[in-house]
């Protein structure tokens, strides 16, 4: 399965005349926010706010340290 999602990056990132690693590295990002964000059961459809704060802090974890 990954190895088909890599095909479909690779395909898309061709398409749309980008690097592949940008998309790479992005789709990895959102990913990892994802299951952060699941990992800490703060993905509720009725609860934005939480969602966004999750988004917040779990991109926070993401950048390198200062």
């Amino acid at each position: 399965m990954i190895r088909t999602q890599e095909k479909e990056l690779a395909q898309l990132a061709e398409s749309w005349g980008v690097d592949y690693q940008v998309i790479k590295v992005k789709s990895d990002l959102i990913q990892a926010i994802k299951d952060y964000c699941l990992k800490k059961k703060s993905v509720n459809a009725n609860l934005p706010p939480s969602y966004l704060a999750c988004l917040k802090t779990a991109y926070r974890k993401s950048l390198p340290a200062r």
